[in-house]
Formats: C-alpha cells, structure tokens, sequence
C-alpha cells in the first residue's frame, strides 16, 4: 500500500513539473518567434524553469476548480475550463505575475 502511495505521487510530480516546463518552453519560443524576437531553445528553457513553481501551482488551482465545477455540474466545469485555459499561458508570459514567491 505505502509503496504504490508513492509511485502515485511520484507519477503525479513527474506529470506536472514535466507539464509545466513543456508548456514553459513552448510558449516562451512561440511568444519571441510571434513578437519577432530571435528563438532560442536555451533562453526558452531557462524562462520556463524561472517561473516552475508558480506554473505547478496555477496548473493545479486551475485542475481543481474544474474538477469541483464537473462534480458540481458538469456544464459549470466546462465553463470554468474555457475561462481558465489559457491561465499557464498568462504565467508564462508575465513572468509569475501574482504567484511570483
């Protein structure tokens, strides 16, 4: 039982912080190439890694409330998934804004 509590949450570690660096890089290099900035896969990794941990946590506030809003009422979880979409997306570009540490 102890052992399996563990590989869960090891799983579920390994899930977010890999989540977040993906969604970290990937939007740092499509935010320089839109905005006419030269890519650069270092400075887009080293931008996601600046801004992990307030990224894991605005991943998993958002994951909650649309998981309470689907046990709730379906349709009020799809709603709340549509207004929070884009909330790793925020995280990243404005450098942490609010749940900067």
């Amino acid at each position: 039982m102890g052992i399996a509590l563990l590989e869960a949450l090891g799983s579920l570690f390994l899930t977010l912080f890999f989540d977040a660096i993906s969604t970290g890089i990937v939007t740092q290099l499509a935010a320089d190439e839109f905005l006419g900035r030269k890519t650069n896969l270092k400075k887009s990794f080293n931008s996601a890694l600046d801004v992990i941990v307030p990224l894991i946590i605005g991943i998993v506030i958002v994951g909650a409330i649309v998981i309470v809003g689907l046990i709730l009422f379906i349709i009020l979880g799809i709603i709340f998934l549509v207004w929070f979409c884009l909330t790793p997306i925020v995280i990243v570009l404005e450098k942490g804004g609010q749940l900067t540490l």
